[in-house]
């Protein structure tokens, strides 16, 4: 073994060589474990494969720390410590790489649910947990005009949906539904609706807009919806492909034969 090759002394004598790996192999290890746990992510077996590889780096550690005749014994097996050492600072590279690219935009669930796309803003299950007894049929409507499904012993408060026709829909307290499920508190006979599409949530004389993981979106005032947003009067909401609705709180906007809904 040639102890003058280049490649072992750019490795042994840094300071770009071996901290070079260490640096790489700490910053994989501790982005990927401080991005699971900020995100919630089960992921034991990714936080382990890239903390490993890290103990590959151990050798040349061990060397900068030895005398100069240990070192020179260790450099006897120059090839095994400087092999270990590239790998171990490339190796967590690689796995945080597939990391980020397996979990990307997504989030778990804090009562553990499988993870989901931040895009959807809530967990799909949670937002499905939100209709007890939840029919296992699709709605077989045709798209064209929306009704309202009150569910029993439920208050309304006073803000309405208004559509672009003028027909109003007033919201319950708690949560109210937007779907094209038959039981949904707001039934849309738009095939463009998810079954649970959305839902407006009130919550002390606040109203938040929630999209409930739907394929075509929820859109308030243009942009998409991506978690709670709190709804003022006035704002514009689309459903779908274009289902339009205002909200408001001021009763005198709303007609007078919708205002027993």
């Amino acid at each position: 073994m040639n102890l003058n090759n280049p490649l072992f002394n750019w490795f042994y004598n840094g300071p770009i060589g071996w901290p070079l790996f260490l640096i790489i192999a700490l910053a994989a290890a501790l982005w990927l474990n401080l991005d699971s746990l900020r995100r919630h992510l089960p992921v034991g077996w990714w936080r382990l494969l890239v903390i490993l590889p890290v103990l590959l780096l151990l050798p040349i550690i061990i060397y900068q720390f030895k005398d100069v005749v240990s070192q020179r014994a260790m450099r006897g097996h120059s090839l095994w410590i400087v092999s270990s050492g590239i790998l171990g600072g490339l190796i967590p590279a690689i796995i945080a790489a597939g990391y980020t690219i397996r979990f990307w935009g997504m989030e778990q669930c804090p009562r553990g649910h499988p993870p989901y796309s931040k895009s959807k803003g809530i967990c799909p299950i949670c937002a499905r947990q939100t209709l007890p007894g939840m029919p296992g049929h699709e709605s077989a409507l045709m798209p064209g005009e929306a009704k309202i499904e009150a569910r029993p012993n439920r208050k309304t408060v006073d803000a309405w949906l208004v559509t672009g026709q003028g027909h109003s829909f007033q919201i319950y307290e708690g949560d109210t539904i937007i779907g094209r499920y038959e039981d949904s508190d707001i039934s849309l006979q738009d095939k463009a609706i998810s079954r649970l599409h959305a839902k407006v949530v009130e919550d002390r004389d606040q109203f938040l807009i929630y999209d409930l993981g739907s394929t075509t979106g929820t859109w308030l005032n243009g942009n998409r919806v991506r978690r709670p947003e709190t709804l003022k009067d006035g704002d514009e909401i689309v459903l779908g492909d274009g289902t339009h609705f205002t909200f408001t709180r001021d009763s005198s906007q709303i007609n007078i034969h919708d205002k027993q809904n």
